[in-house]
Formats: C-alpha cells, sequence, structure tokens
C-alpha cells in the first residue's frame, strides 16, 4: 500500500454536528450502516493528502468492502474516464443488496467513480455535521405516500414555510451531484430516509433526483436513468465472505444462513453465492458461470479447513441452554467497520 493509517474506533454519536443527528431515527437504519463513512471519508482524505504529495491525480478511485469476493476482474479498464465524467456517471454492479429493484445501486458494497465525481460519495458525512442542514420531517415532504415511486421528491406547503430551498440531490439544471466541488456553503434541508430503505439512499440522492427504483419496464435490461440518477449498474460479479462462530461455553448456534457449521476455534466461513442470483432475469446465463465458481470455491475451503463437522458439537460440559438463542451469521461477525485498516494502493 502506498498508505496507511490505523485509527481508534469512532461512534457516530462523537461526530461534531450541528441540527442535524446522523443517528435521530429518520435517518439512521438498524444495522447503522453510516458508521462506515467515518472511515471511508478517513482513506479518502489519505488519497487526497497522496495526490498532493506526488503532484497528480487519480483517474478512478474504487472502494470495496473487506469482506468482498472478486469473481472477475474490473469491467472499467475498457471504460473511457473522460466519457464516464461527461456523462456523470459512477457505478455499483448490478447484483446489489437484495433482488427487489428498489435498490438498484443503492450498493454499499462496491463504488467506482471517475476522480471527478467521487467527492459526494466518500463525504457523506458532511450532510450531518454541516451546520447549513436543517431536518425535515415526513410532515413536511410530499408526496409522503408515493415518495421515490411516482413522483421526484420534494416538500409541501407546510415544508415550504419553515425549509430552505436547497435539498442534498443532484443539480436539476446542470446535472452535477451535490457536493461535488465542495461542502455545503448555503442552507439545504435534509430529507429523512425514505421506507424500506437504509441509509445507502443519501449517496444515492446525491447523484439523483431522490426518486427510488421501482421496476425495470417491461422487455428492458436497463434501469431507467431516473431510477439511479447519474449512477449506473455494471456488470461486475462478485460476493460476501461472511464469518460465523460457534460459542462453546454456552452452545450458542448462528441462525442457519450458514450452510455447515464447525464448533472448533474460528467457526466457519461462508460465501453468500445466492447474492449473485440478485439480477433481472435477462443476466442470469450470464451470472451462472460466476455462481458455480463461487460454489467451488465454497467447497474449496471446507476442504482446506475441515470445516464440515455436523451440528450438534461434542458435550464439553458446557451448561446447556432450554431455549437456544438465534443469532444471525452477520451479527456475530460483523467487526466495528471503522476499526478497519484503510489503505488505498497505486495500481499501475
Amino acid at each position: 500500500p502506498v498508505s496507511l493509517s490505523v485509527h481508534p474506533a469512532q461512534r457516530l454519536e462523537e461526530l461534531e454536528t450541528h441540527r442535524c443527528s446522523p443517528t435521530n431515527r429518520s435517518y439512521m437504519d438498524r444495522a447503522q450502516s453510516l458508521t462506515q463513512w467515518i472511515a471511508i471519508r478517513r482513506c479518502y482524505h489519505q488519497v487526497q493528502r497522496y495526490e498532493e504529495h506526488r503532484g497528480a491525480r487519480y483517474t478512478w478511485i474504487y472502494r470495496t468492502r473487506t469482506d468482498v469476493v472478486l469473481l472477475a476482474d474490473t469491467p472499467f479498464a475498457a471504460v473511457s474516464v473522460s466519457g464516464a465524467t461527461a456523462t456523470g456517471r459512477v457505478y455499483t454492479p448490478i447484483n446489489g443488496m437484495s433482488g427487489s429493484r428498489m435498490y438498484a445501486c443503492a450498493n454499499d458494497m462496491i463504488f467506482v467513480c471517475p476522480r471527478a465525481l467521487c467527492r459526494p460519495y466518500f463525504e457523506l458525512l458532511e450532510l450531518w455535521t454541516s451546520p447549513h442542514c436543517t431536518p425535515a420531517s415526513w410532515p413536511q415532504v410530499a408526496p409522503s405516500e408515493r415518495w421515490g415511486v411516482a413522483a421526484a421528491v420534494g416538500i409541501n406547503a407546510k415544508g415550504r414555510a419553515v425549509l430552505p430551498a436547497r435539498t442534498i440531490f443532484a443539480d436539476e439544471r446542470t446535472g452535477a451531484p451535490n457536493g461535488m466541488s465542495g461542502p455545503p456553503t448555503e442552507p439545504y434541508w435534509l430529507p429523512p430516509k425514505p421506507k424500506k430503505m437504509d441509509v445507502h439512499y443519501y449517496f444515492y440522492a446525491r447523484y439523483s433526483d431522490g426518486r427510488i427504483c421501482t421496476s425495470r419496464p417491461p422487455g428492458s435490461s436497463v434501469v431507467p436513468r431516473r431510477c439511479c440518477g447519474l449512477m449506473a449498474e455494471a456488470l461486475w460479479p462478485y460476493t460476501i465472505a461472511r464469518q460465523c462462530t460457534f460459542d462453546h461455553d454456552l452452545h450458542q448456534r448462528p441462525a442457519v444462513s450458514c450452510p455447515r457449521w464447525a464448533y472448533k476455534q474460528g467457526g466457519v466461513r461462508k460465501l453468500e453465492c445466492l447474492r449473485l442470483m440478485y439480477v433481472p432475469p435477462e443476466y442470469k446465463a450470464w451470472v451462472q458461470p460466476y455462481f458455480l465458481r463461487c460454489r467451488q470455491m465454497q467447497r474449496e475451503w471446507e476442504a482446506a479447513t475441515n470445516e464440515t463437522a455436523p451440528w450438534p458439537p461434542p458435550d464439553h460440559g458446557a451448561p446447556k441452554l432450554r431455549h437456544r438463542p438465534r443469532f444471525l451469521c452477520e451479527d456475530i461477525a460483523k467487526p466495528n467497520r471503522n476499526r478497519y485498516e484503510w489503505w488505498h494502493e497505486d495500481v499501475h
């Protein structure tokens, strides 16, 4: 790596804010996913310092989570960075958070941007830390029931009486993403998180008009531009590696989201191969070879680590629980994301 730094863990509650708090339930999801942007922002600042040091900027910036397993080389080597910048395109993989098209483009696992368009994503936390932020509540947003589906997000008469005119969406006239040239300099209103969406909505909103996808047009293999605004979905197959652990003392077993269990120290590694199938029907044939490759990798992992022990484990004299607790594999395995050692690498 070109640059490496380790920071103590920081909580969202410790951020310096003014009127808008990222921990307000109108903005936060149950997983507190916004926490990872503390480290994402630090990594971006490292990139900026190195660019200043060498006197040149990168052409692309890739952001991936540390549990991502890539199944193919980057497709962006053949993409013109000038063309992507001119059309305002940033990218996420097509198989995203779920199979629902509501979450098209709102993917926190991989994000790729031409250098000129990266800032709105990496500086996402400024939406809450800026002194110019004014929180908007559901009664001030119209139309509340159909928001993100049938109409552009806006404010009603009640909201216009108390909220600034500006908001966090891409510029309607120029198409430039919100925050592209720098932090907010004028008052703006911050919308509440749409129902059934998580905090990934906010970086998605900075590159769009705030509307979320519902479905693709009949017979079309392309997400309508209005769904993702300046974002695009890329055909880049990947999956997620999880770690499931077992508590020897309490005989606690993770939930059934992991197919095989090990009671030895270290737990079970699992590839979420079914995530690859979160694509529209017309891409099923494209993704099938990668799905089979993922399944083969899983079998090789199990064979290499002997992680095929059946449930239940042997009795080690530990106390038995009358009602065995159930845990999601993700809840057990998920580290505090802002404890990661973040770095950027100069790729030639």
